[in-house]
């Protein structure tokens, strides 16, 4: 068990092990506290009506993690951030391991929106917890997360409330694109609803892209079939623009048509399966400076472009693009917004479309 002065004196931990057993207070794998205390706790600092933050940290794209490397190296992974996260918080708070990937930690009279901020852009930029590779074995995966966090009582006055504004809060830094922290604000941030389809599994994303694209392009070419789709990702992935690349490079709005400008032939620098990704602006200009312009003058930050072939014809590149500082693209977005493109292609070629023709999207 990881312990500090505050969980070996404070009267709440001494009391509640005694009336609990380990097993069911600590988390086997890491060390920490389990759910289960964590929230425990927080109620008892309530009831107290002592001044605290919490925050919760979640390892982005760990399910994809596992799936490339094994459920071995995952718990390697969350061993080590836990271990090295409950380190930096040394006799400044407590941590917890409340989900497969979730970790839960709480700073005790610490809830000056400046002093957090600090707070967790060092937890980001120590080089200790997050962005790093992690050594296991013959694989160093390259880590980080996703922070939102909540003070009482500045934020909430319950648990309940907590709970709700951390999830909330969570999900606004998974739309950003991950790898970011999120401090609420109550003006800022009251308005977050999470979109039901974010908590779809990826198999059912996959089984309703195609049911759509079979049920509305079997009866009709009335220029709804496709936006109506495009809508569809869009909405779910939180993609703010979606630029078509024609046969002959001009790039266009999607949502107006309006040309944009127009790009050279970019197939080089693409990977095998005709896509490239982009987490920052800056990385454009050695790839294509006419895209870099196009994307700096729209304020596009992050970025993931296809090709699309069909029956070796070439149909153009579709562009989804977001504002959002480092967008981390992961590998089941890539894999639906690539069939995506392999759908258009058809459409493209069953209806004999020119590209931008039927791709008007409705802001």
């Amino acid at each position: 068990m990881q312990t500090n002065d505050i969980i070996l004196n404070d009267s709440f931990f001494i009391d509640y092990f005694k009336n609990h057993l380990l097993n069911d207070t600590v988390d086997e794998l890491t060390g920490l506290i389990n759910n289960s205390t964590f929230k425990s706790y927080i109620s008892y600092l309530i009831n107290k009506k002592e001044k605290f933050s919490i925050a919760y940290l979640e390892l982005d794209n760990f399910s994809n993690l596992i799936d490339i490397y094994g459920d071995d190296v995952g718990n390697k992974v969350l061993k080590d951030v836990s271990k090295n996260l409950f380190q930096f918080l040394e006799q400044n708070g407590v941590v917890a391991r409340i989900g497969s990937s979730k970790l839960g930690f709480i700073l005790l009279n610490k809830t000056d929106y400046k002093v957090l901020h600090d707070y967790y852009q060092a937890i980001m930029h120590s080089g200790k917890i997050l962005r790093k590779n992690v050594h296991c074995g013959l694989y160093s995966p390259f880590v980080t997360a996703t922070i939102a966090s909540v003070s009482y009582p500045n934020d909430v006055s319950n648990l309940d409330e907590a709970e709700d504004k951390l999830q909330r809060a969570l999900y606004r830094g998974k739309c950003k694109g991950r790898n970011c922290f999120i401090i609420w604000v109550e003006e800022k941030h009251k308005d977050i609803v999470i979109n039901p389809l974010y908590k779809e599994t990826f198999d059912k994303k996959i089984r309703r892209l195609f049911q759509m694209f079979e049920s509305r392009t079997s009866y009709s070419v009335s220029g709804d079939d496709m936006p109506f789709i495009f809508n569809y990702v869009r909405d779910d992935f939180l993609i703010e623009y979606l630029l078509y690349v024609d046969e002959n490079y001009k790039v266009y709005d999607s949502t107006t048509a309006d040309v944009l400008g127009k790009i050279k032939n970019i197939d080089k620098y693409l990977d095998e399966d005709g896509t490239i990704s982009f987490n920052y602006l800056k990385d454009v200009k050695d790839f294509s400076q006419e895209l870099y312009y196009i994307y700096d003058d729209l304020g596009i930050e992050s970025s993931y472009l296809l090709k699309m072939n069909r029956n070796n014809k070439f149909y153009g590149y579709f562009i989804f693009a977001t504002k959002r500082t480092s967008r981390l693209w992961d590998s089941k977005e890539k894999i639906t917004l690539f069939l995506l493109g392999q759908l258009y292609a058809r459409y493209l070629e069953e209806h004999k479309l020119v590209g931008i023709q039927k791709l008007i999207l409705k802001k």
